[in-house]
C-alpha cells in the first residue's frame, strides 16, 4: 500500500465512524506494505477479507457468495487499491454495499493513473465520474446508495494518483457527515452530495500536467541549448580570433626568441672569454706553484747552514736574505697568483717542523750544558774536598813538626818519619790532583761558556726563523684568500651559465627581452647568485651607462673587484 492510500484511509475513519464500537469490513485486506487495521478504533470490530491468506486476513474467500458476515451490519465497509485488480469491480461494489447498515459506509480507493502492476492482474484506472456511475448502478440494482463525496487526491511521495469515493447507505435519518476528506487533502474534480459540478476542476491528471511541465521545461532548455549554441558560435569566433592574434604573436615570439639566441651566442662567447681568463688564472696559479718550489728549496738550504758554526751561519743567513728587487718580483707573482695548492700547505708543514726541529736541537744542547755544569760543580766539589783533606793534612803535619822540635826526646819521633813521609807524599799527589782539576774545570767553563753562546746564537737563529715562518705563513694566507676568490668567482660563473643555458633550451625563449631579463634576474636573486638592483643600488653608474647589471659584473665587475652581496 502506498504513502497516499494509507493516508487518506486513516483520515475516512476518521470522519466516518460513529464515536460508539463500530464494525469495519476491508475488502482486499492482506498487509502489503501497510495496511488500514492500524487506523481502527480499539474498541471497534474489524474483519478483513481477502482471496489468501496472509497478515491482516480474517477469512479467505474465493468469490462474491462465500463472504462469511451478514449483511445490513457494518458501519463502514472499504476497499483501498483493491478494485483496479477485480475483473468485475462492479458486481464487488454491490456486495458491499449489501454489507453496510442503513446509514453506514462505502468507501473505495483506487488508482487513477501509474503503471501496470499485476496483482494478480491489473484491469481498471478510474475518472472522476466513476462514483456517480457506481451510485447510479446501485440504484439500478434496488441499493439505495448516495454519493457523499469524490475527489483526485495528488500523489506524494509514490507515483499514485488515487481515485478515492465515499457512498452512504439508505435510508436513514441521521445528518450526512459534513466534515469532507477532500478539504484535508490536496485534490482535483471534487464532488460532493451538495452538488455533482467539479469542484477545484482539472480536465488533465497529474501525470499529463506533469509531462506537459517536463515537456515545457524541455523547450526551455532547446531554447537555452539553442541560445548556448549561438552563444558559443559567438565564442568560437571570438576564439578564432585570438588564435589568429596568438599565431601572430608566435611569430613574434619566434623572432624574439631568434633575438635572443643571438644574444644567447653573445652570452657564450662572453662565458668563453671567462674560461680564458679562468685558464690564464691556473696559469698563474701554476707559476706560483713553482716559484713556492723554489722557495721551499731555498729554505732547505737555509736548514742545512743553520748547523754550520756561528761565522757560516751568518754567512748563510745574508746570502739567503731576499733583495728588494726580487721582493717586488715575488709581490708582483703574488699579485697575480689566484689559487692555492696542497704542496704549499705541506711546505709551510715543512717548515714548521724544521722549526720543531731546531727547537728540539736547542734543547739537546740545554740539556748538555746542563750536564756539563752539572760536571763541572761535581769537580769542583770534588776539588773542594780534597783541598780540605790537603788543608787538614798540612795541619797535621805542621803539628807534628812541632812536637817534633818540643820533644827531641821522644822515642816514637823516627816511628813517625815513615808515616810523614808517607802523608807529603799524598800532599803531593792531592796538590797534583787539585790542580789537574782546576784545569779541568777551567776547560768545562770555557766549554760551558762557549756553549752558551752557541746556544744563543742558536736561539736567535730560531726566533728569526720563527719569524720569517711567520712572515711565509702570512704571504701563504693571503695565497689561500686569493685562491679562495677565485674558486668562489669560478663555481659562480658556472652556476650563472647554467642557468642561462637552462632558460635558452626552455619556452622562456618565447618571452620578450625586458621580460626575460626580469625572469633571469628573479631566478638568480631566488638562487642567492646576483641581486640586480642591490648592484645598481650600490653601482651607479651601471644606471648611468644602460647596461644589463649581471653582463656589466661579468665584464667589468670581476676585473675591478667589484661586490655583488
Amino acid at each position: 500500500m502506498h504513502d497516499t492510500a494509507f493516508k487518506i484511509g486513516g483520515m475516512v475513519m476518521a470522519a466516518y465512524l460513529p464515536p460508539r464500537a463500530s464494525r469495519i469490513l476491508e475488502i482486499g485486506s492482506m498487509n502489503v506494505n501497510g495496511g488500514l487495521r492500524d487506523h481502527a478504533p480499539r474498541n471497534g470490530e474489524y474483519i478483513g477479507l481477502d482471496m489468501e491468506h496472509g497478515p491482516g486476513v480474517d477469512h479467505v474467500v474465493t468469490g462474491l457468495d462465500d463472504w462469511p458476515v451478514e449483511n445490513n451490519s457494518f458501519d463502514l465497509v472499504l476497499a483501498s487499491s483493491t478494485l483496479e485488480h477485480d475483473p468485475a469491480f462492479w458486481m464487488t461494489f454491490l456486495q458491499m454495499c449489501r454489507k453496510a447498515r442503513p446509514g453506514g459506509y462505502i468507501y473505495i480507493s483506487a488508482p487513477a493513473n501509474g503503471k501496470v502492476h499485476r496483482y494478480p492482474k491489473d484491469y481498471w484506472r478510474f475518472y472522476p465520474d466513476a462514483g456517480l456511475a457506481l451510485q447510479d448502478w446501485a440504484c439500478s440494482r434496488d441499493i439505495d446508495i448516495m454519493l457523499v463525496e469524490s475527489f483526485t487526491a495528488e500523489r506524494e511521495n509514490d507515483v499514485w494518483n488515487d481515485f478515492c469515493a465515499v457512498f452512504r447507505r439508505g435510508p436513514s435519518e441521521n445528518d450526512i457527515v459534513v466534515d469532507f476528506v477532500h478539504t484535508q487533502v490536496p485534490s482535483t474534480n471534487v464532488i460532493s452530495w451538495r452538488t455533482h459540478e467539479f469542484i477545484r476542476p482539472n480536465e488533465f491528471p497529474e501525470d499529463m500536467r506533469l509531462l506537459e511541465s517536463s515537456s515545457e521545461e524541455r523547450s526551455r532548455w532547446e531554447h537555452h541549448a539553442m541560445h548556448v549554441a549561438h552563444e558559443a558560435g559567438i565564442r568560437e569566433s571570438a576564439i578564432r580570433s585570438e588564435l589568429d592574434e596568438a599565431k601572430r604573436t608566435a611569430e613574434s615570439a619566434s623572432n624574439e626568441r631568434d633575438r635572443q639566441a643571438h644574444h644567447l651566442e653573445r652570452v657564450l662567447s662572453e662565458l668563453e672569454e671567462v674560461q680564458r681568463l679562468q685558464g690564464s688564472h691556473e696559469t698563474a696559479f701554476q707559476e706560483t706553484k713553482d716559484k713556492n718550489h723554489e722557495l721551499g728549496h731555498e729554505l732547505a738550504m737555509l736548514r742545512n747552514r743553520i748547523a754550520q758554526r756561528d761565522e757560516e751561519v751568518a754567512q748563510a743567513w745574508q746570502a739567503s736574505q731576499i733583495s728588494d728587487e726580487e721582493r717586488e718580483k715575488l709581490s708582483s707573482a703574488l699579485d697575480k697568483a689566484q689559487a692555492q695548492t696542497q704542496e704549499q700547505r705541506g711546505w709551510v708543514l715543512d717548515l714548521a717542523l724544521e722549526r720543531t726541529r731546531l727547537e728540539r736541537k736547542v734543547t739537546e744542547l740545554d740539556h748538555q750544558l746542563y750536564e756539563m755544569n752539572r760536571a763541572r760543580d761535581a769537580t769542583q766539589r770534588k776539588c773542594d774536598v780534597e783541598m780540605q783533606a790537603c788543608i787538614s793534612l798540612r795541619d797535621q803535619i805542621e803539628r807534628m813538626a812541632i812536637m817534633d822540635r818540643a820533644k827531641p826526646e821522644m822515642s816514637h819521633v823516627d816511628d813517625l818519619n815513615p808515616q810523614l813521609q808517607s802523608s807529603a807524599i799524598q800532599i803531593a799527589e792531592l796538590e797534583e790532583t787539585v790542580l789537574q782539576l782546576q784545569s779541568a774545570l777551567a776547560t768545562a767553563t770555557d766549554e760551558s761558556k762557549r756553549l752558551d753562546k752557541t746556544a744563543n746564537l742558536l736561539t736567535a737563529r730560531a726566533e728569526e726563523n720563527a719569524a720569517e715562518m711567520a712572515s711565509l705563513g702570512d704571504i701563504t694566507a693571503n695565497l689561500q684568500d686569493i685562491v679562495a676568490d677565485v674558486n668562489q668567482q669560478n663555481s659562480w660563473l658556472r652556476e650563472v651559465a647554467q642557468i642561462l643555458l637552462e632558460e635558452h633550451n626552455s619556452w622562456r625563449t618565447l618571452l620578450s627581452g625586458s621580460s626575460a631579463r626580469e625572469r633571469r634576474h628573479r631566478v638568480l636573486q631566488q638562487r642567492g647568485l646576483f641581486n640586480a638592483q642591490a648592484y645598481r643600488n650600490r653601482y651607479p653608474d651601471v644606471i648611468n651607462d644602460g647596461q644589463d647589471p649581471l653582463r656589466h659584473f661579468i665584464v667589468h665587475g670581476i676585473v675591478e673587484n667589484r661586490k655583488i652581496d
